[in-house]
C-alpha cells in the first residue's frame, strides 16, 4: 500500500517501480548494502566535482572545494569553513567512514548510539546520497566526560 501523499526520491520514476527497487535493495546483505553505499556516494561526490570542473576549469582544489559548499550551503557555511582545520577536497567525503570511526569510539566507552537519516535508511534498503551522519548517542555526565577525553 502506498502512503498518501508519497513522492518518488525522482521525478521520472513511478513509484511501482520504486517500491520494486527498495524491496531488492532490502534483500542484499549488509556487506551488499555497505558496498552499494560506497558505490552512490563515491560516484555523487565525482560527479559533483566533475561538475565544477567543467564549469570553473582552471579552479584549484581550493577553490572547489569552496565552490562545492557555496552551491550546497550557501555563503554563511564558506564563511564558517574557510578556516576550517579539515583539508580533504569536500566537507564531509565519506560518512559510513565517520560513522565507523564514531562507532569505534562509542562501544569502547560502552556508550549507546544509534544511526538514523540517510545512512540508517540506506543501509536499510533505501539508498540515499547523503554527506552528513545523523547519530543520536545517550550520554550521561559521566560518559560525556569519557567521550571528551576520548576525542
Amino acid at each position: 500500500m502506498i502512503p498518501t501523499g508519497y513522492r518518488t526520491q525522482a521525478a521520472d520514476t513511478q513509484i511501482d517501480a520504486e517500491f520494486v527497487q527498495f524491496a531488492l535493495w532490502r534483500r542484499l546483505d549488509r556487506g551488499q548494502k555497505y558496498a552499494l553505499l560506497k558505490r552512490v556516494l563515491r560516484r555523487s561526490h565525482w560527479l559533483i566535482l566533475a561538475g565544477i570542473s567543467q564549469h570553473f576549469p582552471d579552479a584549484n582544489s581550493d577553490r572547489q572545494r569552496t565552490l562545492y559548499i557555496l552551491k550546497r550551503w550557501g555563503q554563511k557555511y564558506v564563511d564558517i569553513l574557510r578556516d576550517s582545520q579539515y583539508f580533504g577536497k569536500l566537507v564531509l567525503e565519506d560518512p559510513l567512514w565517520l560513522a565507523h570511526q564514531l562507532a569505534v569510539i562509542l562501544e569502547a566507552l560502552e556508550i549507546s548510539y544509534y544511526t538514523s537519516g540517510s545512512v540508517a535508511s540506506s543501509l536499510q534498503g533505501e539508498v540515499r546520497y547523503t554527506e552528513d551522519l545523523d547519530l543520536v548517542v545517550k550520554l550521561d555526565r559521566d560518559r560525556a566526560s569519557l567521550l571528551v577525553e576520548a576525542v
